[in-house]
């Protein structure tokens, strides 16, 4: 992986880890969080629910 990606990548962990809603907001507009996991279960992201911690 790039240094770029690589700092993007900690980046938005830094930003999730901090549990404050808008940091998860700035996120979930970069990435969309259902489409991904879906991908990775091998379902559609319409069947899949996220629960933050």
């Amino acid at each position: 992986m790039s240094q770029a990606v690589r700092a993007e990548v900690f980046a938005d962990a830094d930003l999730l880890g901090s549990g404050r809603p808008s940091s998860r907001k700035l996120v979930a507009e970069r990435l969309d969080e259902r489409a991904l996991a879906g991908e990775l279960l091998g379902v559609t992201a319409d069947t899949v629910t996220l629960q933050p911690s």
